[in-house]
């Protein structure tokens, strides 16, 4: 686990970046969530991230730590949904809630920034600028890819999908903007599907 990956480490490292992710959060009534959000994960992803963070916060690296919690990666050959939404397939999960992503070209730019970023120990939230309700993100895909009308169905009750489904927030990206000057390639989902699917 992290703590053997930890004790291998040389001491003289400089900067020691750990990709998180916003499952530490569980909001679920379509809050905005930052870094001084309160993080109480529901499901078991989240958790171990949390644990992690906070593992690492304590270790000797924890003056040199720069903790990224990232949005929902999506790019080439990685979009949500896309084969369930080409074949017309119900797709398996509430319509209502908050969706919020980033291009993986964008999560490899903050990487590099806080490889840079010299103000540590740091958390940052990883995400665009539009956080998307699930009907209006599926929506949009069906249309780019001419699909049809995308319809829901209930999730069962005990599957992984009612949890996810639960968290319902909306990522404020200020900080990474503000402090790491990121300057999203894509800044909202529908420049990234865009993209992605005219380079098809």
């Amino acid at each position: 686990g992290i703590q053997n990956t930890i004790a291998k480490l040389p001491s003289n490292i400089s900067r020691l970046i750990y990709i998180s992710s916003t499952g530490v959060y569980s909001q679920s009534n379509g809050e905005w969530v930052d870094e001084e959000s309160t993080c109480e994960p529901q499901r078991p992803g989240g958790v171990a991230c949390l644990e992690a963070e906070r593992f690492l916060q304590q270790s000797r690296f924890s003056d040199r730590l720069v903790i990224l919690r990232l949005a929902g990666i999506y790019g080439p050959e990685r979009i949500p949904r896309m084969a369930s939404i080409q074949k017309g397939e119900p797709i398996s999960s509430p319509r209502h809630g908050y969706i919020n992503l980033i291009h993986v070209d964008d999560a490899v730019q903050a990487v590099a920034a806080a490889g840079q970023y010299k103000k540590t120990p740091a958390t940052f939230v990883i995400g665009d600028d539009e956080p998307v309700i699930r009907s209006d993100y599926f929506g949009f895909v069906a249309k780019k890819l001419n699909a049809p009308s995308v319809s829901f169905s209930e999730p069962e009750a005990d599957s992984h999908v009612v949890s996810r489904a639960m968290a319902d927030k909306r990522i404020r990206n200020s900080r990474m903007r503000m402090e790491l000057g990121i300057d999203l390639k894509y800044p909202t989902y529908r420049e990234g599907i865009t993209a992605i699917l005219e380079s098809h």
